[in-house]
């Protein structure tokens, strides 16, 4: 299945589907898919609250390192 950008399309994160997505190691698709992704500093801290795990782990690794945390 070949998915469509959505090009002009911003896309503002929870903490759910963020952290599912990185436990599957699908974070990726989020940058595939949508030209922008935010992260709002919420949702950052309430991800990264447990830094041992290993989602958050690639939660952080998978964001740019400048502010705001935006994928695009």
């Amino acid at each position: 299945v070949i998915l469509p950008r959505l090009a002009n399309r911003l896309v503002v994160t929870d903490v759910g589907p963020l952290i599912e997505l990185a436990r599957h190691d699908l974070l990726d698709l989020l940058r595939l898919l949508f030209k922008q992704v935010h992260v709002p500093q919420v949702v950052l801290d309430e991800c990264l609250a447990h830094s041992h795990l290993s989602d958050t782990q690639r939660i952080q690794a998978a964001l740019p390192q400048r502010s705001p945390r935006e994928w695009g």
